[in-house]
């Protein structure tokens, strides 16, 4: 769960200093390191990265330096693309493992926004639970779109203009650079709980007490409603 009293975040930008409210403005990500950190910020795109090589491959790194930096990221993949070309660039979507290609880079945190031509646009992410304890070593949050509209707003253009690129694979768009101005200071603070939980289980018997005769078995699981 959320510890609120420690997460925080404030962001320097264009226009001012500006202090988020954890769980309005930004939310940490179930497997976000514990940490406090602050850096300026750039963005990177999609944040992608595959092991393919050639016309196939995706790097939204490339040759950009994001050494020491807070890397600021779209969710999903490109949204214009092929379906065979989503189905394989969402085996690398998912944002622990963006988290990690960041930190690989030398990223100190990893901010994730829902970009304004995706789903459920400028929505903050859940704090969600992918099965494993361990953190990301880096802080990693979400914030909503008016965040991301702030960092962009001394950028010469809107993060939607941006995205609509990246959705288009456009060869000539700009994926990665530097938020000039912008910085971020950030705080994050996850509990992690474990506990001991039950199955639940249950049968229908057959209208007759025959052992040969089929019964309806019924089984649940408390993460099937969100508690693990």
């Amino acid at each position: 769960k959320v510890a609120k009293d420690e997460n925080t975040m404030t962001v320097a930008a264009s226009d001012g200093g500006h202090s988020l409210t954890v769980e309005k403005d930004f939310r940490p990500l179930s497997f976000s390191e514990n940490a406090r950190v602050e850096g300026p910020v750039a963005f990177v795109g999609y944040g992608l990265k595959t092991p393919d090589s050639g016309q196939d491959g995706y790097d939204s790194y490339g040759d950009f330096d994001v050494k020491g930096k807070i890397v600021f990221v779209l969710q999903y993949v490109p949204e214009s693309v092929s379906v065979d070309r989503r189905m394989h660039l969402n085996m690398y979507s998912g944002i622990r493992y963006k988290a990690t290609i960041a930190r690989e880079h030398g990223a100190k945190a990893l901010i994730v926004v829902t970009g304004p031509t995706s789903p459920n646009a400028g929505k903050l992410m859940p704090l969600g639970y992918d099965q494993s304890l361990s953190g990301s070593g880096i802080p990693v949050v979400s914030v909503t779109g008016a965040v991301a509209d702030m960092l962009f707003k001394g950028y010469g253009k809107s993060l939607k203009e941006v995205q609509e690129q990246l959705d288009l694979e456009n060869p000539h768009a700009e994926g990665a650079f530097d938020l000039t101005g912008v910085t971020a200071h950030i705080a994050t603070g996850i509990e992690r709980e474990q506990g001991s939980g039950r199955n639940v289980i249950a049968y229908l018997p057959a209208a007759n007490d025959s052992p040969t005769t089929p019964v309806l078995v019924i089984g649940a699981h408390y993460d099937h409603l969100g508690r693990g």
